[in-house]
């Protein structure tokens, strides 16, 4: 992947970023929708995010939030190139759009700065967890997992396949998330606790499904994520479309809150 500055206006702080992504990139190779290939809507956040962060490296980014994801980045036998325009506003406010190189809008979102955590909810959840999982609840396994997406259209390549097990009871779900080619990241770790959220919906019919707009992606500690460890998904859907996730490190301290997350049933034909 390359992310190449190839414009900067000074006086109102707006960028032009060129991304240009390898059709064998595992991000489109191991991420397919109805035989297509399509870039994860998580990707957006982890270029929007580095891309913002690289620009303006004495921020401290909290959170995304505002995010709609309008139209799939697919491709075929072309690699995909895409426009990424990140705006500096004031109050410690970046706003960022992915476009087509004939303005057709993908996706959009705004990044925050300095904003305080929150801590409570995360206390909160916290002991949810802790009592979910010391109930019964139904196991997911990695295999059955995956049999169910392959059903509904998502085939998902190696890099992607990061569900270790889910527990399952009622609205609310565990998953372990892990790579087991050791190569997780930023991407596949909020892949595969998206899958989790989608893993509850086990059997629901509903093809071809893809997130459509996020709430907030608020993040409680260090970015980095250690590509051998394991964390933790802890699942909250509160019906078919919307979902809250919070992802935990190993140690179970809040690691990334995903605060109402909206799918859909997507259309690629």
């Amino acid at each position: 992947m390359q992310t190449i500055k190839n414009d900067h206006n000074v006086e109102k702080k707006e960028y032009v970023i060129k991304i240009n992504i390898s059709k064998n990139h595992p991000y489109l190779k191991d991420h397919k929708v109805n035989g297509f290939k399509v870039l994860p809507a998580v990707a957006a956040l982890k270029i929007a995010y580095y891309t913002a962060k690289k620009i303006t490296p004495l921020r401290q980014i909290d959170c995304i939030e505002d995010v709609s994801w309008l139209s799939p980045i697919t491709c075929q036998k072309e690699d995909v190139k895409i426009l990424l325009f990140i705006n500096i506003e004031a109050n410690s406010t970046i706003k960022y759009f992915f476009k087509s190189y004939l303005g057709s809008l993908y996706s959009c979102g705004t990044i925050k700065c300095s904003q305080k955590s929150m801590t409570t909810e995360s206390s909160f959840i916290k002991d949810q967890l802790i009592s979910f999982s010391r109930s019964s609840s139904k196991i997911i396994d990695h295999t059955e997992s995956y049999d169910e997406f392959d059903s509904i259209g998502i085939s998902y390549g190696p890099f992607f396949r990061t569900i270790d097990h889910v527990q399952v009871q009622n609205n609310y779900g565990l998953a372990k998330i892990q790579s087991r080619l050791k190569e997780l990241e930023f991407v596949n770790l909020l892949d595969g606790s998206f899958q989790s959220g989608m893993a509850i919906s086990k059997g629901s019919n509903m093809p071809n499904l893809m997130p459509i707009s996020l709430g907030k992606l608020l993040f409680h500690s260090s970015h980095n994520v250690d590509q051998n460890s394991c964390y933790s998904a802890f699942t909250e859907k509160f019906n078919q479309f919307r979902t809250n996730i919070t992802i935990f490190n190993k140690k179970m301290e809040p690691f990334i809150s995903i605060i109402d997350l909206g799918i859909r049933s997507g259309n690629f034909n």
